[in-house]
């Protein structure tokens, strides 16, 4: 997770984990604040999700060609983004306005392709991936 890491604390990235990661409020807990998942055990099983990178990251051969890299288990909660931000404040873009009903029912992302782009930059995902 090096690579990730090192684009949240880059001052020159634009990606949104390093937009958000310079934000007080985050700091040292960027990667938690937007990845942990939400409920009761929410906690657990972040901490289970976390446990399975490691047991895959050690345990398989990452050099491989074909090996992907690390990836989300489930689907990103919008819940996360719409915790600090409401996409349908008074005033919203016009984008967030046409879109309302998707939004409402979680059915298109926040770092959708044209919106507000990729949470980690690509760099990242190839260097990952190597």
């Amino acid at each position: 997770m090096t690579s990730y890491v090192q684009d949240v604390h880059d001052k020159r990235s634009e990606s949104l984990a390093s937009l958000h990661g310079r934000l007080p409020s985050f700091h040292d807990e960027a990667c938690y604040a937007c990845h942990a998942d939400y409920g009761m055990y929410g906690g657990v099983t972040t901490k289970i999700g976390g446990l399975h990178h490691v047991v895959s990251f050690y345990g398989e051969d990452w050099t491989t060609p074909d090996h992907r890299p690390p990836a989300l288990y489930k689907p990103y909660d919008m819940r996360r983004c719409v915790e600090c931000h409401d996409p349908l404040r008074s005033g919203a873009p016009l984008e967030h306005r046409i879109h309302a009903e998707k939004i409402q029912q979680r059915a298109i992302s926040c770092s959708a392709l044209g919106c507000h782009g990729p949470p980690h930059p690509p760099w990242v995902q190839q260097q990952v991936a190597r």
